[in-house]
């Protein structure tokens, strides 16, 4: 009967232990230290140490402290991915993102032009035109406050034979495709140069360019024509950040 009564005391004791730290009394929450921007830009990194934490009261976020100074901690809530499709010139407008973004990050591949693709490239072995014409871009976007920061690259090769590359970058845009025919040279281009962020997504301003080849053939397989650009169209997928 005494060893039942202590195993009863030992359990109540744990069962308050684990109550009392289950407790939702805000004394007993974490307190991060709060500063402004320019406080902890004042911060001498001598009394730093890596993983250190901090409420940043103008941002109103939790920042910490990395190699490269002091970053946001991320969460799936102020991250989001989505996707558009490019299928002309003009001003591209994204919204119904669940928060204001800072920066983003786009990748696109050349004649991916929807969501559901399985197949080759939909007209004939050895096509030498643009429809034959692959490769992939990355590029990105984002406002530090006092500028707004855009590149992209982008580097494919073509179906037909590789005798040569199609490579560029852009400081100038954000999403760039330059398809290339089986020597390198431009078939034509598809650039955006990013427009604003707004209160809930961003703008993107597109352009066609026409390739430099020509080829007249009966054909079609065979013939190229320097707007064969401006029937192509774009998946771009986009990851913002708040």
């Amino acid at each position: 009967m005494k060893r039942n009564t202590l195993y009863i005391t030992i359990l109540l004791v744990f069962v308050y232990a684990f109550a009392k730290a289950q407790t939702t009394d805000p004394a007993y929450l974490v307190n991060v230290q709060k500063a402004s921007q320019l406080e902890i830009d004042a911060y001498d990194p001598a009394d730093l140490e890596i993983g250190m934490l901090v409420y940043n009261t103008d941002e109103n976020r939790i920042f910490e402290y990395t190699n490269n100074g002091f970053l946001e901690l991320l969460t799936e809530k102020n991250i989001y991915t989505g996707w558009f499709i490019i299928s002309g010139e003009g001003v591209v407008t994204v919204s119904d993102i669940p928060f204001t973004p800072s920066q983003v990050t786009f990748s696109a591949a050349a004649n991916v032009e929807s969501r559901d693709i399985d197949s080759d490239n939909g007209t004939g072995n050895n096509d030498r035109g643009i429809n034959n014409s692959y490769g992939t871009m990355n590029g990105f976007a984002n406002d530090t406050g006092a500028t707004l920061v855009q590149q992209v690259t982008f580097v494919g090769g073509h179906g037909n034979s590789i005798n040569d590359i199609s490579r560029y970058a852009s400081s100038s845009n954000c999403i760039g495709v330059r398809y290339g025919d089986q020597n390198g040279s431009s078939l034509g281009k598809i650039e955006a140069a990013f427009g604003a962020f707004t209160a809930d997504g961003f703008t993107v301003n597109v352009n066609y360019t026409d390739g430099v080849i020509t080829v007249n053939s009966t054909n079609a397989l065979v013939d190229i024509q320097p707007d064969d650009v401006n029937n192509e169209a774009l998946l771009v997928i986009f990851t913002a950040y708040k």
